[in-house]
């Protein structure tokens, strides 16, 4: 991937030149690791294990500006039972390392922030925080994971600023394609442009509420194996969505909507709609129990199929602010199957 994305920006000009030629204070590393079990029986091999996620994190900053960089070794091992026999899907030699970001910011003041590199998706706080320890859930709603990738390549701006009372935050930017990672089949026609506004109001402090917009070509629609090319489309994305943070709960919803129109007269329109509701209470220092309904129907062309309708009920225990421990028991109707899943996590960070 581009040597690493240039080995991370040369590990971030040498960490912002040792913070600025003075000692390493402003310099932060962290990893995060989480490891799942799971039995789902629609799943040819019912019982599965994977080690989901390593990762690590690397934080510097100096006067104004910013450098961030995570790496993440993802899905291996993963072992599969099936007929009482061990299926040894994925092993070390199936890795992948993925760039989740990389990007330096310079901010000006509350109200302006510069950043350029690979960044978190903004267009909805579920996929601003990224982090398992910080979710709820064990799998990511069907709504969020179709709609686009968890990080883009680009240049955003972003700030703070009120309006009667109203705190309000901005995101805007443009980014090279539509998906995740530096694009060989590169234009410069059509570049994918976002704006997102979130705003909470003075009456409701615990609330915050936010609309996010994306539009322009994806360079990596469909793949073409006849010609052995990539076929471009025209997307664009609409997300809307709340949380709101009590002391005992927290509210979570996301709406999104997806049109595709291929540029290929010969592909049919396609269009997403995926939303989700969660709902998790604090019933103790340590536990915390959730539900959370989920919904998503794809529409390719003329045909309406509805995917994926679930039902979750979760329980987290919170051993301390660096380890959790999940559990989940979901029921789904998926593309005219019924079935259901039981999945527990364990999540570190360091």
């Amino acid at each position: 991937m581009k040597r690493l994305i240039s080995l991370l920006w040369l590990c971030g000009a040498l960490l912002l030149s040792a913070s600025s030629a003075g000692a390493l204070d402003n310099v932060h590393l962290n990893a995060y690791f989480d490891f799942r079990v799971a039995y789902d029986d629609l799943q040819e091999h019912n019982l599965y294990m994977r080690a989901h996620h390593f990762g690590v994190i690397l934080n510097a900053a100096e006067d104004r500006t910013r450098f961030y960089a995570e790496i993440e070794f993802e899905d291996t091992p993963e072992i599969r039972t099936k007929d009482s026999g061990i299926n040894a899907r994925r092993t070390s030699d199936d890795a992948k390392i993925a760039v989740e970001a990389v990007w330096a910011k310079y901010v000006f003041d509350e109200k302006l922030s510069v950043t350029a590199g690979q960044f978190l998706t903004p267009l909805s706080f579920y996929q601003q925080k990224h982090y398992h320890i910080l979710l709820a859930g064990i799998h990511r709603p069907a709504g969020v994971d179709n709609m686009t990738d968890e990080s883009m390549l680009g240049v955003q701006l972003d700030g703070r600023f009120a309006v009667d009372n109203w705190k309000m935050r901005y995101f805007a930017g443009a980014i090279q394609d539509w998906g995740t990672g530096v694009n060989d089949k590169d234009k410069n026609d059509n570049k994918p442009l976002f704006v997102r506004l979130e705003a909470t109001p003075p009456f409701m402090p615990q609330l915050a509420a936010g609309v996010g917009v994306m539009r322009g070509r994806d360079a990596r629609y469909e793949y073409d194996s006849t010609n052995n090319e990539w076929k471009d489309a025209d997307k664009a994305l609409l997300a809307i969505d709340f949380n709101y943070k009590g002391e005992k709960l927290f509210v979570e919803g996301v709406w999104h909507y997806m049109t595709v129109d291929p540029i290929d007269a010969n592909s049919e329109d396609y269009h997403a709609v995926g939303t989700h509701l969660l709902v998790r209470c604090n019933a103790g220092e340590h536990v915390s129990p959730w539900v959370m309904a989920e919904y998503a129907d794809h529409l390719d062309g003329s045909d309406a199929i509805v995917d994926m309708r679930a039902y979750t009920l979760g329980l987290n225990y919170n051993v301390s602010e660096h380890l959790v421990v999940k559990t989940e028991a979901m029921s789904r109707h998926e593309e005219g199957q019924y079935g259901k899943s039981f999945e527990v996590s364990v999540v570190v960070f360091f």
